[in-house]
């Protein structure tokens, strides 16, 4: 299948692709397929486009990149709904807002999605934890080490 999109243009892909959200994201329950692109090999951002909606893009990453305290252990219950079995099988996103400089990138971490990397079923979680903001300010990286990235089985384009 082919899609047209107005940042990676046409992007080829196959059912085994998809990322399958059945809620959607808040707001968005209408959009239940994703796919997830590499920006460039390397690159703590991610982006998650619908295949739904050509042109509905939105920028993602590790949560880790904005609080590297991340508490994963609110996962539980979404764990066990996603029928993840191991660590391994669990990515967490953030959608992120771009403020013009990577500097100025905020992340939500109130409304991340976690993803079942084997079956490619992913849910957005709504936190009610107090300690975190849905613009939590992009961490800059100390000198010996950098930005977390995630695996979900994204798509190299480009």
């Amino acid at each position: 299948m082919i899609i047209k999109d107005t940042i990676f243009g046409d992007i080829q892909y196959t059912n085994s692709d998809l990322l399958r959200m059945p809620l959607g994201l808040v707001g968005m329950p209408h959009l239940t397929q994703f796919l997830i692109l590499d920006f460039e090999k390397e690159h703590a951002f991610k982006a998650l486009i619908s295949t739904e909606e050509p042109g509905i893009n939105f920028l993602i990453s590790d949560p880790r990149n904005f609080r590297p305290d991340f508490d994963f252990r609110f996962l539980d219950p979404t764990r066990d709904a996603l029928k993840v079995e191991s660590d391994e099988d669990l990515s967490v996103f953030v959608l992120c807002t771009w403020r013009g400089k990577l500097e100025s990138t905020t992340g939500n971490l109130l409304g991340p999605i976690a993803v079942n990397v084997k079956s490619r079923k992913a849910m957005q979680v709504i936190l009610e934890s107090g300690s975190y903001t849905t613009h939590e300010t992009l961490r800059q990286p100390k000198a010996d080490e950098s930005m977390v990235t995630s695996e979900a089985g994204s798509l190299k384009v480009g």
